[in-house]
């Protein structure tokens, strides 16, 4: 894969699509009819969808310029989980504080499993507070934490990915992961229908 020049317009590409992601929910979240006919023109889906397909391309490019795993997964940490780890912490802190009285609901049984569950990338366990944005349309307190979860994923896989490219045809590779992505799907699919939970449609 050859060297990318450092003005290559992916920083643009993700403003345009971030963008459009904000005005796509700005009628989900607002709870304001006008902004309603937005996520008709500016497709969130797509634009997410972008995101993820630009994510992996850099970071399969992350992953074969890196000197070794340790130094991959060190990269991967560094960028990402410091700022997760700001935003997951002042949010539990600031929030009961600013909105709940704190003695209700900081440090509580449910604050605990919100802080927890999100600084493991399972925020679809506990994505809300109580009394916590409570007036707005939409309860979750930080709703595009889901993607991380995703991102995690990438990291995780590409490592998984590269080692099979060497024992193996690409094409049969990518054959392989399709299929798997397609099993994962349908299974979780059906505990979902035998179970009614709706949590395995989150994973």
């Amino acid at each position: 894969m050859p060297d990318i020049p450092h003005k290559n317009n992916f920083d643009l590409l993700r403003l345009v699509l971030a963008f459009s992601v904000c005005l796509a929910h700005l009628g989900e979240v607002s709870g304001v009819p006008a902004f309603f006919p937005l996520a008709r023109v500016f497709y969130s889906g797509v634009a997410v969808d972008c995101f993820f397909v630009v994510s992996g391309f850099l970071i399969f490019r992350s992953y074969k310029h890196s000197s070794s795993i340790f130094s991959y997964f060190n990269k991967r940490l560094r960028r990402i989980y410091p700022a997760y780890v700001t935003v997951i912490l002042l949010a539990a802190i600031l929030l009961p504080i600013l909105l709940q009285p704190t003695e209700q609901l900081l440090f509580s049984g449910e604050w605990f499993k919100y802080l927890f569950s999100n600084l493991a990338f399972l925020n679809f366990l506990q994505p809300d507070l109580s009394g916590v944005f409570t007036a707005n349309p939409l309860h979750i307190i930080n709703p595009p934490l889901w993607t991380i979860k995703v991102e995690v994923m990438f990291y995780l896989s590409v490592p998984l990915i590269f080692i099979l490219f060497n024992y193996q045809k690409k094409w049969f590779v990518l054959f392989l992961l399709y299929a798997a992505s397609i099993g994962y799907s349908l299974f979780l699919l059906h505990l979902h229908n035998k179970s009614g939970l709706d949590i395995y449609l989150k994973f």
